[in-house]
């Protein structure tokens, strides 16, 4: 069997701490919903509509949304079954859900039926199994994955109505994530196997006819620990690079809370090499990270869940002690950090502008990718979703606000938030205001993210004060406009971002 080779560069992340900074998130985020656990994220191009997939632990369905640019919400549907993902096909056209329900593995396909409103098509069963991944590239061919019994699965599909190529045993192993190359060649799969983490790459070509012919492997072994959670993502965009090259991700548990985050990236030609990297934080012990990738134009974006400890709270990098934050790092194909200087600190990008102590679980991000479509620097988009226990958020790049955060100075905190001991009301008072005839808006979202109605805030000079007498117990998120700021914050038994546009 003639193997491909695929050029190899492992990067582990970490640094000192004395040689790293954050650049703060000046960006808000725009709340989605309560007490969910996001598994998914895909971009349609051009429209640059987000289709996000998401599961709540509490109840026995998913929900997939559809928002477009601003966060505004466009449709959305609930279906019995959990831990999704999702993926477009074509210019928006379809968009396919895959999750796990009784122990199966199911695949929903929505079809557009006008501007904006999707329908489901059917729910359809792939096999018994759980833990699915699915892609589809952008010449509008699919591939699946899951696991069953120890052992990873794969199989090939079509849409219009979706049909499921033959199901494929690839080998023993946990947890498998999967894309399929812009050549249409190769079809990529990641997986754990014997605590580390493999990498293999089959023929499109032989998975759609039902075998499975190996093209090349790597295994990436443990040090002394496990690696678990290994992604994948690939170059879609031929405008930046080679439809080739593609990066796998995962986390490494060292014990007692403690993890690494590890990034390998290939490139579609030569013999395997390997070469490692300093470009993480070494010092501040993770609390799973579950790192997630994404090709960004000529970038590779790796984003994770950060906690900050003893070892690395510094005047570099500024976060108290025990805060907890999203953090992306960028990333040249060949492996090198964007903002890796020789003689100068390592540049992490905050991604959540949570005031509060952050609590991550899966982070999804996702770009747009080109096809029949040129996605250029005038109409990118790339989009991030992320959740503490109790609320899920959505934020977005393109070339109007060309980064999830800025370097330069921060302006000081421009509002205080005072909750009265008895819970009957909330007070806002914003700094700075430009003239009394400035005006704040108020919008209070549940913890399902549902709008409650509240009687106009009254005013006294720069001071807000809401009636909250008539909330039920809970948490809740208060949304304020008041000019062109922008701030987000949390108090005890309340959640609330406050926006300034």
């Amino acid at each position: 069997m003639k193997k491909i080779g695929i050029l190899f560069a492992a990067c582990f992340l970490f640094a000192a701490s004395g040689q790293s900074q954050i650049i703060n998130s000046t960006q808000p985020e725009t709340p989605v919903a309560g007490t969910v656990v996001n598994t998914g994220l895909a971009i349609a191009p051009f429209y640059h509509w987000q289709a996000m997939a998401y599961d709540d632990p509490s109840l026995s369905n998913y929900t997939i949304e559809w928002r477009d640019d601003t966060g505004i919400l466009l449709d959305v549907d609930n279906q019995a079954g959990h831990n999704p993902d999702v993926a477009y096909y074509g210019n928006a056209d379809a968009v396919v859900v895959a999750y796990e329900d009784g122990g199966n593995i199911f695949v929903d396909d929505y079809y557009l039926s006008s501007f904006v409103n999707y329908n489901l098509n059917a729910n359809n069963f792939v096999a018994s199994g759980i833990n699915p991944n699915v892609d589809i590239n952008s010449l509008g061919n699919g591939v699946l994955t899951w696991e069953d019994g120890g052992v990873v699965y794969a199989c090939t599909f079509n849409i219009g109505t979706f049909t499921a190529g033959p199901v494929v045993p690839i080998a023993g192993g946990t947890n498998p994530d999967i894309i399929l190359l812009d050549t249409d060649s190769e079809v990529i799969i990641t997986y754990e196997r014997s605590n580390g983490i493999m990498v293999e790459s089959y023929l499109h070509t032989d998975l759609q006819s039902g075998s499975a012919t190996l093209v090349n492997s790597h295994f990436m072994p443990p040090s002394v620990t496990m690696k678990q959670l290994p992604r994948v993502a690939s170059q879609r965009n031929s405008s930046f690079g080679s439809h080739k090259d593609f990066t796998v991700v995962a986390q490494e548990d060292l014990g007692g809370s403690n993890y690494l985050v590890w990034g390998w990236f290939f490139n579609g030609s030569g013999a395997f090499t390997a070469q490692k990297v300093n470009v993480g934080l070494t010092n501040c012990a993770t609390f799973e990270p579950k790192p997630v990738v994404a090709y960004e134009r000529d970038q590779v974006h790796i984003a994770w869940g950060q906690r900050y400890t003893n070892g690395c709270v510094s005047s570099s990098i500024g976060p108290v002690l025990g805060a907890r934050d999203v953090l992306m790092g960028e990333f040249y194909p060949a492996g090198s950090m964007v903002s890796q200087n020789i003689n100068g600190p390592t540049t992490y990008l905050q991604v959540n502008q949570l005031a509060f102590n952050f609590m991550n679980s899966a982070t999804s991000l996702s770009t747009e990718y080109d096809g029949n479509y040129l996605i250029n620097n005038s109409n990118y988009c790339e989009g991030i979703i992320f959740s503490d226990p109790g609320d899920m958020f959505w934020k977005k790049s393109d070339p109007a606000v060309p980064v999830f955060k800025t370097a330069g100075d921060e302006l000081e905190d421009p509002i205080t938030i005072v909750k009265a001991p008895d819970l009957g009301v909330i007070k806002v008072t914003v700094e700075g205001m430009e003239s009394d005839s400035e005006v704040a808006t108020f919008t209070l979202v549940d913890n399902s993210g549902r709008e409650i109605q509240l009687s106009p805030a009254t005013q006294s000079g720069n001071t807000f004060t809401l009636d909250a007498s008539s909330l039920s117990n809970g948490i809740y998120l208060l949304n304020c406009t008041v000019g062109t700021r922008t701030k987000t914050e949390r108090i005890a038994h309340f959640k609330y971002k406050c926006i300034y546009y």
